[in-house]
């Protein structure tokens, strides 16, 4: 199996050097921006472009162009009416991913890594404010492994993690908060972490 923090030359993937703390900060602002009424879409762009350069190790350039085709797949799915909506969404993030990719010089289905992407947004959207969310769970830890070429299992703590950010930030909006964007932020902290350490737990 290739291992996400390796390339093929042996030099340390740009998928494995980000700073869990940075983007754990830049997501919280990012969904700050997302779900305030009405969002802050700009505020949003500006946010994405920097997770993309810290997250994916992306140019300048190429942030500027993924950030946008993940802001405009953002929005499709946000007010999605239909399955043209979501397929639309669908295209963007593929394109976004295949980019990822290319960058990275990394080897996996960007089609598969878009698809499941979708799908962890589909199963919170539906899952969100239901006791049980092993699904979310599962649904952002196949992406993941997608992602990172990693077995779906050891990115479990990832996903939980996330996942629990996720439950927090909803029970804001359903008025009664579990927490606050604090611990919002200390969550998604707790998520990359766990996945920068399972990236660096073995190389080739």
């Amino acid at each position: 199996m290739k291992e996400a923090g390796v390339q093929s030359q042996g030099r340390p993937s740009p998928l494995a050097a980000f700073d869990p703390q940075r983007l754990a900060r830049l997501e919280t602002e990012m969904w700050k921006a997302y779900y305030r009424v009405p969002p802050q879409r700009l505020r949003l762009l500006r946010l994405l472009i920097s997770a993309c350069a810290e997250q994916y190790g992306l140019s300048l350039w190429q942030s500027l162009v993924g950030a946008y085709w993940l802001t405009r797949a953002t929005f499709l799915f946000k007010f999605h009416r239909n399955q043209s909506d979501l397929d639309r969404t669908r295209a963007y993030l593929e394109r976004f991913f295949q980019m990822v990719r290319d960058a990275a010089q990394a080897r996996f289905d960007y089609q598969r890594v878009a698809k499941l992407e979708l799908n962890w947004w589909l199963v919170h959207r539906k899952n969100s404010g239901e006791p049980d969310q092993s699904p979310l769970i599962n649904a952002l830890a196949e992406e993941c492994a997608a992602l990172y070429d990693r077995e779906v299992k050891s990115m479990l703590p990832t996903g939980s993690h996330r996942a629990q950010a996720m439950i927090i930030r909803d029970s804001m909006e359903h008025g009664k908060p579990s927490g606050s964007w604090s611990d919002v932020e200390v969550e998604l902290l707790h998520s990359y972490t766990a996945l920068k350490q399972e990236l660096s737990s073995r190389q080739i």
